[in-house]
């Protein structure tokens, strides 16, 4: 077992170099809130001011609500709404909000809220973040409950539309990663770390110290009550610094990497992405190829799809700030999860699938504006995979299908060629389809096609024997919302990859264009 060496750190430890790899300058414990542990915190935003680009510009909008703090020694705070032009600092809360009683500004109180807050009436989480930004010496607070007017009247649905600016210009965000609820708090005792203090011949104390080693960003952070909450994964990327409160200590996050309370600096690809200031900006900096920009986004998808909402609706709206980045980066247009440069990230983003550990995906009832269409993951309930075509060996089949975004009715849409095909009556790795939602599937296939998206690269081996990448559609029974002149439309229900020789290739029906909602 490795057991780390520490050496006390002093007032401008901060700055020390880790001269060694077994001997770390850091603080072997901290009491949570002391005058210590804030003082760290105020070192590590300095540091990044004056040391990194990360911060926000000067003039960076401001949210249309915050919370002010006054001079730091009132018991009440108050809800202001900015003007246009207002700029200050501000610090913004990422937290969950549990299924307990919930603190909210509602189109009833928000007069009262803008006249006077008492503190102690705020959940303990609500508290704690009102001290962490007063003793940061910042006077603004934003939180999302208390900022945006919820329920009836509410202005929730214009609000979502702003958090990409909300969280990208805040000078700094605090995660309360350890707190399941409003009520939990963050700013709580810490699990017990077991610390020996080695003290020399004739000294009462000494500056070195033996600890078991506690830095775990994945386990502390990336697998906290917090990093379930579907909204978080775009808090976290969008947010150009962030202090993270767990059960054992605290994080620092900003485009330089993660620093603990023991100073230590960690780092890694997928960290650095999403700890980026400028999100993603570091898939454009010439280090990272198309394939792996790819990946990456796969990644974040399929890591989103498994987080939790409190509703179900809003899993296209709790990403959307990032996703309006990832487009700007592909240099492509999309939504709802799928990409479309006219190259070959339309059909490679379609080619998403049911999850292994899931036995079906939910279809979501609530109907979301725009709406979602069956072809987007976005649509269910459930976690996703993506099949896996070999990069540079598929030809992608982009003259057989087009993406609509947002035409007619402003909702998205595709525009496919459809194909016959036979379903294999014994099992065979020639013919591997994932259903969405299994149960709807039945042995009637006269109302299933496929759409060819892409075909596996063979010399010399005939259409019959190569491998087609497609997706699986259904002809609708029945569309209230159909125009007159549009009678069939197709519903996405699965996709795969099967042999040529199950599709109907040579064309003995007519080819026709269809829609896919």
């Amino acid at each position: 077992m490795l057991i780390p060496y520490y050496l006390s750190a002093g007032p401008q430890a901060f700055e020390a170099k880790q001269e060694s790899k077994r001997v770390k300058i850091g603080f072997p414990n901290l009491t949570v809130s002391s005058s210590q542990h804030m003082g760290l915190m105020r070192q590590w935003l300095e540091y990044c001011d004056s040391r990194h680009q990360c911060k926000p510009q000067a003039n960076s909008s401001v949210p249309t609500r915050v919370i002010d703090l006054g001079t730091g020694k009132e018991h009440t705070v108050r809800l202001c709404e900015t003007k246009p032009g207002d700029s200050f600092r501000y610090i913004a809360l990422s937290h969950c909000w549990g299924t307990e009683q919930h603190f909210l500004t509602t189109a009833t109180n928000i007069e009262e809220h803008k006249r006077s807050i008492p503190i102690q009436t705020l959940p303990r989480t609500f508290q704690h973040a009102i001290q962490t930004t007063r003793q940061l010496g910042i006077r603004y607070l934003w939180i999302d409950s208390i900022c945006i007017i919820q329920g009836d009247h509410g202005d929730f649905d214009k609000e979502a539309e702003k958090m990409e600016s909300v969280f990208s210009s805040a000078y700094c965000v605090l995660a309360a990663s350890s707190a399941r609820s409003q009520q939990d708090g963050f700013l709580n005792p810490r699990k017990a770390r077991k610390v020996i203090n080695m003290v020399k011949e004739g000294h009462t104390r000494g500056g070195v110290y033996v600890s078991l080693f506690s830095d775990d960003f994945k386990v502390h952070v990336v697998n906290s009550p917090l990093s379930e909450r579907g909204w978080v994964l775009q808090e976290r990327a969008l947010a150009r610094r962030t202090i993270y409160f767990t059960e054992w200590q605290t994080y620092w996050e900003c485009g330089d990497g993660i620093r603990c309370e023991t100073l230590t600096l960690m780092d890694n690809k997928l960290i650095s992405f999403l700890g980026d200031p400028n999100f993603p900006s570091k898939l454009s900096d010439g280090t990272s190829d198309r394939g792996e920009k790819i990946r990456f986004y796969e990644g974040l998808y399929k890591q989103y799809s498994r987080l939790t909402l409190s509703r179900d609706s809003d899993r296209p709206i709790a990403i959307a700030g990032l996703e309006k980045r990832l487009i700007h980066d592909l240099k492509s247009s999309g939504g709802f999860g799928v990409f479309d440069d006219e190259r070959s990230l339309l059909p490679r983003s379609l080619l998403w699938q049911r999850g292994r550990e899931f036995r079906t995906l939910e279809k979501i009832g609530s109907q979301v504006l725009p709406r979602v269409p069956t072809w987007s993951w976005m649509a269910y309930k459930g976690g996703i995979d993506y099949l896996d075509p070999p990069f540079g060996e598929v030809d992608w089949n982009i003259s057989e299908i087009r993406g609509n975004w947002f035409g007619k009715g402003n909702r998205a849409e595709l525009s496919a060629i459809t194909r016959e095909f036979r379903m294999a009556t014994t099992g065979t790795t020639d013919f591997d389809i994932t259903w969405d939602i299994p149960k709807e599937i039945n042995s009637d296939q006269a109302r299933l096609k496929c759409v060819v998206v892409g075909v596996l690269r063979r010399r010399g081996v005939s259409a019959e024997r190569k491998t087609h990448y497609v997706l699986i559609v259904r002809l609708r029974e029945h569309d209230a919302e159909l125009p007159t002149d549009e009678t069939e439309v197709y519903e996405r229900v699965g996709v795969g990859k099967m042999l040529g020789q199950y599709i109907d290739l040579n064309n003995s029906q007519p080819r026709e264009w269809v829609k896919i909602r």
